[in-house]
């Protein structure tokens, strides 16, 4: 596995656990559902479409509520849970997705950049 593939992975479950173990409660972090249900590309878009939420509204000065998160899980099938879950229990395949799919990657990573950009901002 590559270096930058394992950089992903980590990151990824490294947000998962964060979340699950602070946003989410700790019910979350175990579940039932299949892993035969996980769609490699329908989460991407869940990804991206809900980092374009949160990136629109803090541009607007609003921090995204939890709801409005969830509403946009909510269109591509996702719950909270199922989201968190599938980025912990599958880093690798998503990291070796973004691999090959260089411009899904470079797009999150915009959007997670400007996320941070706005985040600075704010604390200044």
């Amino acid at each position: 596995m590559s270096v930058m593939l394992r950089t992903y992975a980590r990151r990824l479950l490294t947000v998962a656990l964060f979340l699950a173990a602070f946003g989410l409660g700790a019910q979350t972090v175990f579940g039932d559902r299949s892993d035969a249900d996980f769609d490699v590309a329908r989460y991407i878009e869940a990804t991206v479409a809900r980092l374009q939420m949160v990136r629109d509204a803090m541009a607007a000065g609003a921090l995204p509520t939890r709801s409005q998160q969830a509403a946009v899980l909510a269109g591509y099938g996702l719950d909270e849970r199922d989201y968190y879950l599938d980025a912990s229990r599958h880093a690798t395949q998503i990291a070796v997705y973004l691999e090959n799919h260089p411009g899904d990657r470079a797009l999150i990573e915009s959007l997670s950049e400007q996320i941070k950009n706005l985040v600075s901002e704010v604390a200044d």
